[in-house]
């Protein structure tokens, strides 16, 4: 975990080489689903036009769909330091 540009792509692509982690960016997905105009992408981007922090429901809601659809067994996420240890609280409830 760390804040936009402190290097959290950069060693998880170590990570994911030596360990076969499926890596997932939250902020990647984020920008993905927005893109894509899925229903969470859209309801994240309805926060991020007003310039608000996309909630964490909808955070770990993408997240959990990205894990599912991959159906990895051993999951990197990193975040920014933002929503961490809420949404890690959230995903480990849902484990």
């Amino acid at each position: 975990m760390g804040p936009p540009g402190g290097g959290k792509g950069t060693i998880s692509k170590k990570l994911i080489k030596d360990f076969g982690f499926h890596h997932v960016s939250t902020g990647d997905m984020l920008r993905a689903q927005v893109r894509s105009g899925t229903p969470l992408g859209l309801k994240a981007k309805e926060f991020m036009d007003k310039g608000e922090l996309v909630p964490d429901d909808v955070i770990v809601g993408m997240v959990l769909e990205e894990v599912k659809e991959k159906k990895a067994e051993h999951v990197l996420l990193t975040a920014s330091r933002a929503h961490r240890c809420r949404q890690r609280r959230w995903v480990n409830r849902w484990q």
